[in-house]
């Protein structure tokens, strides 16, 4: 959620490239600390195979068709919500008035608001599902 106000925030003070190589140095930074700070415990490390065969977690599931139901369901709102950011600055310029100059500003709000909503509704939803079933609440 932060991201894309902070982003729209510094490519309206800044223009685009800026938040561009701000995202790159902070991912060789993290790049850079994985590297020489996760060391691994190799000493836990199984070497024997297990015997038989091991069940697959869908199908350990109390209910698989729900489990699967909730996944096509979350790729679907990943799917609409994400496929509008490459041409969210550009429809956001439609809209606005010619010579208004907080463009990546309001870009950047607009694309934070999904995760917004999800952070309002989720508790909501969790409640409502708690009490009519979860099942019926994924149908509806």
């Amino acid at each position: 959620l932060i991201g894309p106000l902070l982003g729209g925030f510094l490519a309206n003070i800044f223009g685009y490239r800026m938040p561009f190589f701000i995202t790159g140095s902070i991912f060789f930074l993290l790049t850079f600390l994985t590297l020489i700070g996760v060391h691994e415990d190799k000493s836990t490390l199984v070497t024997e195979k297990p015997t038989g065969k091991q069940p697959s977690a869908l199908k350990s599931a109390k209910y698989p068709m729900m489990v699967f139901g909730l996944l096509i369901t979350s790729m679907i709102v990943n799917l609409v919500t994400n496929s509008i950011n490459p041409i969210l600055s550009q429809y956001v310029r439609q809209l606005l008035e010619p010579n208004e100059s907080h463009l990546s500003m309001i870009a950047g709000l607009i694309a934070a608001a999904p995760g917004m909503t999800a952070i309002i509704f989720a508790p909501r939803f969790g409640r409502l599902g708690d009490r009519i079933g979860s099942e019926k609440l994924v149908i509806g």
